[in-house]
Parts: structure tokens; C-alpha cells; sequence
């Protein structure tokens, strides 16, 4: 990472986001807090969604309290402050929220910061866009970065820009960062800089552990041959833009 990020915070769409997409930023940090946008708890009521279903879970409510509890064990354990917020997932909130009262709601826990770390949603899912919109309505007076979401940025791996690897001949794998970029480079009236943090072995390891400690996330994060977060094509590298 070209930066020396000193107090950081991330705005993270979901309980694992923040560790998935900026290990390195929070780690490297003098001081780091993540806010967690979507993590209220569903009513009892509610039927599990298809991504609680696929995780085993029949209860929404007693499924998000133990995602907040990974979550206070897993930042804890690498000394990062949590603040979760209480806007429900998008499977469970009967209308959407707007940006702005969500961009409220942040501002009203933001910290001092040096750096402030968005989603980019890239691979447009509700919730991270929705969070990268009420991020970008946020005063930020110091450096303001948007973090490559994984899994979705490297689904088909890191490409050239990253690793300095030739891509294969008929794969381009940044080819959905587009719609994100353009939304980027278009709230802030210029190109997003690229940003590649490289983790050393010891980072990765560490960040593979993390990851783990959201037990009830990780079989399904590396669900499949790729292996979501442990690849080789993957683990090695996280990436952000300057924005």
C-alpha cells in the first residue's frame, strides 16, 4: 500500500466485509474501527433468505447475534474497535433505506480519521451499494479510499494491474470493476487511483485466521474449486482506489 493510512476507519456493508477487502488498511493502521452498516437483528418472524439457508441457519435473529459476536472476537483479537449499526440486510428490511439516512447514521459514529475506507461495490450487490453511496455523502477531511469487495473484485483472479502478471489470453478478470469505477470516478470528478497492497506470507496467514473466526461465513465463502479466500490467485493481494 503507497500510503501511510494512520487512523482508519471502514465502512463495511456486512459483519466480515471490512476483514475480507482490508486487512492489510486495518492492520497496518495506527488506530482502526470498523462500522458495520447492516447489522441489525432481523425479527423473530422472519424466515431465513437464501444466503441463511445456504449457511445452515433457520433463525435470522439468533444467526445475526452470532455474526456480531465473530465479529467482537475477530476485530478484537487484532485490536480494531466495532461500532454495528442496526440497518437490517437486505433480505429482511420490507422497504429500502435512501443513502442519506444511512450517511446520518454513520456520521453520527464516524471517528477521527486519517483515512476513510468505502465499498466500491464491485459485483453490485444492495447492501454494498448502499453503503457505498451513503459512504460517499460522508465529510471525509483526509484520504478517502474504496476497497475491491471480495470475493466479488477476484472471482476469476487478480488481473495484470495487480499482480504484474500477464492475464490469459481471453480473460480479463477486472472487467467487472467497470460499473463500479465509473460510479466512482464520477462522485469524485476524477480516475480513481489504483492501490494494490501485496500481504507478505506472514499477512496472509494472519488474515487467513481472521477470516476463519467468522465461523458461520467462511464454508461458504470458500465454497467451490476457486476457494473463495485461501487461493493462491487471491489471498496474496488486496486492492483500493484513491479517491
Amino acid at each position: 500500500m503507497s500510503l501511510a493510512p494512520g487512523r482508519v476507519v471502514v465502512v463495511s456493508p456486512h459483519l466480515d466485509d471490512a476483514v475480507l477487502s482490508a486487512f492489510g488498511l486495518l492492520t497496518e493502521a495506527s488506530s482502526a474501527t470498523v462500522i458495520t452498516v447492516f447489522a441489525g437483528i432481523p425479527d423473530d418472524s422472519e424466515s431465513p433468505g437464501e444466503y441463511d439457508r445456504l449457511t445452515r441457519s433457520d433463525s435470522p435473529r439468533t444467526r445475526m447475534h452470532a455474526r456480531r459476536e465473530e465479529d467482537v472476537r475477530v476485530l478484537g483479537g487484532l485490536g480494531i474497535g466495532h461500532i454495528h449499526l442496526d440497518f437490517l440486510d437486505h433480505p429482511y428490511r420490507p422497504t429500502d433505506s435512501q443513502p442519506a439516512d444511512l450517511a446520518r447514521a454513520i456520521a453520527a459514529v464516524l471517528p477521527d480519521h486519517d483515512t476513510l475506507v468505502i465499498p466500491a461495490a464491485i459485483g453490485a450487490h444492495p447492501d454494498h451499494v448502499l453503503a457505498r453511496e451513503a459512504a460517499l455523502l460522508l465529510p471525509c477531511l483526509g484520504v478517502r479510499l474504496a476497497m475491491a469487495d471480495l470475493p466479488y473484485a477476484a472471482v476469476f483472479g487478480w488481473p495484470a494491474a495487480v499482480t504484474g502478471q500477464p492475464d490469459p489470453p481471453f480473460l480479463d478478470p477486472s472487467a467487472a470493476w467497470a460499473p463500479a469505477l465509473k460510479r466512482l470516478a464520477e462522485s469524485s470528478g476524477r480516475t480513481p487511483e489504483l492501490i494494490v497492497d501485496r500481504l507478505s506470507p506472514s499477512a496472509q496467514r494472519r488474515k487467513l485466521a481472521a477470516v476463519h473466526g467468522y465461523r458461520t461465513q467462511f464454508d461458504a465463502q470458500e465454497a467451490g474449486p476457486s476457494r473463495g479466500m485461501s487461493h493462491p490467485r487471491r489471498r496474496g493481494h488486496e486492492v483500493a482506489w484513491r479517491l
